[in-house]
């Protein structure tokens, strides 16, 4: 029988080209082993700091209607603030004569 040997290969490039190497070949990789790969990675972390996995927190509550509504309110008004802010950031950074898309 034939023996087996196993070789490590190591390539030295620039950050930027294995950047682009590691998005290639997780972007092979199929979603099942992308998480079966992250797992491996978590259970790792755990044995190495010996932590133990938390438990995801609850962060659902039951509210009433009155309280969903005063809500709403506060998150309409600083959703039209941020607006506001946003759409005059765009405007100050427009370059004069070039053609701006909406």
């Amino acid at each position: 029988m034939a023996k087996r040997s196993t070789k490590n290969v190591v390539r030295i490039m620039k950050l930027k080209d294995s950047e682009d190497v590691d998005s290639e070949y997780w972007a092979s990789k199929t979603p099942e082993e992308r998480i079966a790969a992250m797992e491996v990675l978590r259970r790792q972390w755990y044995l190495i700091y010996n932590e133990r996995p938390r438990r995801i927190q609850k962060v659902a509550r039951i509210i009433s209607l009155k309280e969903f509504r005063e809500e709403k309110i506060r998150f309409d008004v600083e959703w039209e603030k941020l607006l506001k802010e946003y759409n005059r950031q765009s405007t100050k950074n427009k370059v004069p004569g070039a053609k701006n898309k909406k």
